[in-house]
């Protein structure tokens, strides 16, 4: 019965962990501009960021922390745990967002979110074209 409770208790800091990340990404002008951006216009603007050179290294290796995270098969919470074993995978994206956010510098961050709201725009603009036709 402890197992249990272990489970039960990771998935409850798992929650404030998601909650407190999504309240800040959506308190702060830099989170609501990095949620608005597309999956491609997010995977786009990281790409970015690891190539520039104003951006610390442990920012960088907050990215392949939560990217190892994801990829591994080893969770806090096993995935085939109905719910649960999604939790951890969201706490971590989102409390990793919210760190690289919080440490990439300005700069660097405005640089690499213009590009990829530019990229965003372009590829809607071509996709209303499609339509058009």
């Amino acid at each position: 019965m402890a197992w249990y409770w272990w489970i039960v208790g990771l998935a409850v800091v798992f929650t404030a962990i998601t909650a407190g990340s999504v309240a800040v990404l959506l308190a702060t002008s830099r989170g609501r501009r990095f949620v608005a951006l597309s999956t491609r216009g997010k995977v786009s603007f990281g790409r970015d960021l690891a190539s520039r050179e104003g951006v610390p290294w442990y920012a960088k290796g907050i990215v392949a922390v939560v990217l190892g995270y994801l990829a591994l098969p080893i969770d806090l919470i096993p995935d085939f745990i109905p719910i649960l074993g999604q939790v951890d995978d969201i706490a971590v994206v989102a409390g990793g967002t919210v760190l690289l956010l919080l440490v990439v510098p300005r700069e660097a961050f405005e640089a690499a979110i213009v590009r990829a709201e530019a990229a965003d725009a372009s590829r809607s603009a071509e996709r209303a074209a499609r339509r058009a036709r």
